[in-house]
This record gives C-alpha cells, sequence and structure tokens, in this order.
C-alpha cells in the first residue's frame, strides 16, 4: 500500500524538512555575507575622486552661503517691520500731544 503512511507525519515531515532547509539557506546567505565583509576590510581603501568631493563641498559652501544671506534678509525684515511700527506708534503719540496741546 502506497498511502499507508500517516499523512500527518508526512506534512510534519516535510515542515521540519522546509525549516531545516530555510535554515541551510540563511546560513549560507550569512557566510557569504560575512565573507564578503572580510574581503572588502582586507582590500586597500577606493580611490576617492577628488574631483567630485571638490565640487560636494563647494555646493556645500554655496548652500551655508544662500542659509546665510536668507536667515539675514528674514532678520532684516523683521527689523524693519518693528521700525515701522515703532515709527508709527511715536507719530500717534506726537499726533495726540499736538491735540492735547491746542
Amino acid at each position: 500500500m502506497r498511502g499507508s503512511a500517516d499523512p500527518l507525519q508526512s506534512k510534519f515531515k516535510k515542515n521540519i524538512y522546509q525549516v531545516i532547509n530555510d535554515a541551510k539557506k540563511f546560513n549560507t546567505k550569512i557566510d557569504n555575507y560575512i565573507r564578503k565583509v572580510d574581503r572588502e576590510m582586507s582590500l586597500p581603501p577606493l580611490r576617492v575622486n577628488r574631483g567630485i568631493i571638490r565640487k560636494m563641498e563647494e555646493n556645500d559652501r554655496k548652500t551655508e552661503q544662500l542659509r546665510i544671506i536668507n536667515e539675514n534678509e528674514r532678520k532684516y525684515l523683521q527689523a524693519k517691520k518693528s521700525y515701522e511700527r515703532e515709527m508709527h506708534d511715536i507719530m500717534e503719540k506726537i499726533i495726540k500731544l499736538k491735540q492735547h496741546k491746542f
């Protein structure tokens, strides 16, 4: 009889074999990754293209300058508004004093 084995036992065995195979695949992937990292660490450092680094530093300087310019512009506008507000208050006080004087 071909199917005389317990069907639950065969499913259980299949699941166990599947877990074992998955663990083997996982272990081989980890081993390959460790070998790759060890090989890359033993190699000399990669050559760096200094032109690209120079361009990146130049872009950093430009963005920093733009940030500073924008911050100064914001401070200027804020100071201008406060100055105009103070001048308006002073002018109102002067007008009130003139009205009360006469």
